[in-house]
């Protein structure tokens, strides 16, 4: 299994346009499982109950029989509902105007970011379609314990595909040997390859919210920063402003996908403060996460995480983030305390029938047959999917409509500065986290829940 579950999604959606850079990105993963705050091997959907029920089936199988078993349609159903997510929420963030036209630039922080290869889809893919501003530009951020990191770098610079060079103020700023600002271009038979033109066609026709990438001879800005997400979160965003140009003035999106359950709560609790106590524009989190519930099949899957080593067998279950959020609503609540003004989350049953759309379902049905739908759909809903907004001072008053249809009046009318109301710029990125038929990331009532910051 891969670090992250980018490439394994390509396996099934065929949606995404730079499969060669992944492969040789994720070329060496078993050699290089690092040790750190977190295994570093992502559990994808049905790894931890289904592991538990069949382990000692799987421990009189072959090796090859065992291999298959991990890599069921289960595992690869869920890892392209998870991506499906995940990357839909980043095209929209920046694919959507932010609520001033001058403001073109955005920023994405990956934290807990592994091997994840996002940039390389979201902003190097050479897409025909491009987001709405063509000069937009993106500071993207990947963050992770030190060795994943300098892991991270070396594949990087080994790959034939990308053109990477370090920037010159990463060296006079950067103190240690795990982080560094880089600028990234895609290389001349990568951006041309007969390949990725056949990909892109199945890209415009089968998902078209991948409409954020710059053409293909641009080059973008890429921060590759090893830190441990246990230390202390305001030294963190200290490093990042003054070593790695954070801006906390531009529209920011955070992303922490399978990550808060390697954390003790209350390191997850203080990353997470720590961005409304930063940021001052406007600023999305997106998580996902497991929910162990308090059934019996929550209960297999928490055995099974502490067994293999996720959550130490000595610490108390106060200490553990997964532990102590169990349910889609804890996780809702723990963004809401925060500090975001707005949450909305679904488990990922919902958010497979929501969120991911019909294209991408109809393409993983033709992929691969699966026929363990009860197991399937049990799994799905001991995970969530959940997006919290920070309004910015300018977002609260600039009429941006956070719903559509009797959906705003209905869900919103708890808020009391007026956004509501209007119907100008209904398209602004303020917009994003919303509920209704117009929501950019498909949420729909009924669905999902919704929580609101108390005035």
């Amino acid at each position: 299994q891969m670090t992250r579950s980018a490439t394994t999604s390509h396996h099934i959606s065929h949606h995404h346009s730079l499969q060669s850079h992944h492969k040789q990105l994720h070329r060496h993963h078993h050699q290089h499982l690092p040790h750190s705050y977190r295994h570093h091997h992502h559990h994808h959907p049905g790894t931890h109950a289904s592991f538990g029920m069949r382990q000692q089936q799987q421990q009189q199988q072959h090796p090859q029989q065992q291999h298959m078993q991990q890599h069921s349609p289960l595992i690869r159903r869920g890892t392209h509902a998870r991506v499906c997510c995940i990357d839909r929420t980043i095209s929209q963030f920046l694919s959507l105007p932010s609520s001033s036209l001058q403001e073109t630039k955005k920023q994405v922080v990956i934290l807990g970011a592994g091997r994840d290869t996002s940039f390389l889809r979201h902003v190097l893919s050479p897409h025909e379609e491009k987001c709405n501003n063509n000069n937009m530009n993106v500071q993207w951020y990947d963050i992770d314990h030190p060795s994943v990191m300098q892991t991270k770098k070396i594949l990087m610079d080994s790959s034939s595909l990308v053109h990477v060079t370090e920037l010159p103020s990463s060296c006079e700023t950067t103190k240690d040997s795990s982080s560094w600002s880089l600028n990234v271009s895609l290389s001349s038979s990568a951006a041309t390859s007969s390949e990725e033109k056949s990909l892109q066609t199945d890209t415009s026709k089968q998902n078209n919210n991948n409409a954020s990438s710059l053409t293909s001879s641009s080059s973008a800005a890429y921060h590759l920063v090893g830190y441990d997400l246990r230390s202390s979160s305001t030294a963190l965003f200290d490093t990042l402003i003054a070593d790695f140009q954070l801006d906390i003035n531009v529209p920011t999106l955070f992303v922490l996908e399978c990550v808060q359950m390697y954390l003790p709560d209350s390191a997850s609790r203080s990353l997470l403060a720590a961005i409304p106590k930063t940021c001052k524009s406007t600023t999305f989190v997106a998580l996902y996460d497991p929910i162990l519930l308090s059934d019996p099949f929550g209960r297999v899957m928490e055995r099974n995480l502490t067994n293999a080593g996720v959550i130490s067998s000595s610490s108390s279950s106060s200490d553990s983030s997964l532990f102590t959020n169990r349910t889609l609503s804890s996780q809702m609540e723990k963004i809401k305390t925060a500090g975001f003004d707005i949450v909305i989350g679904c488990d990922m049953m919902n958010a497979y029938e929501t969120i991911v759309t019909k294209e991408q379902r109809q393409c993983a049905n033709r992929c691969e047959m699966l026929d363990e739908i009860e197991e399937w759909m049990l799994i799905m809903r001991h995970y969530c999917f959940v997006v919290g907004e920070l309004l910015s001072s300018k977002g609260r008053t600039d009429g941006c409509n956070h719903g559509d249809d009797e959906t705003a009046t209905t869900t919103h009318n708890t808020n009391t500065d007026g956004r509501e109301n209007e119907e100008n710029n209904v398209s602004c990125l303020e917009k994003l986290c919303t509920v209704g038929n117009n929501s950019p990331l498909g949420f729909v009532e009924g669905k999902c829940s919704v929580l609101y910051q108390e005035s």
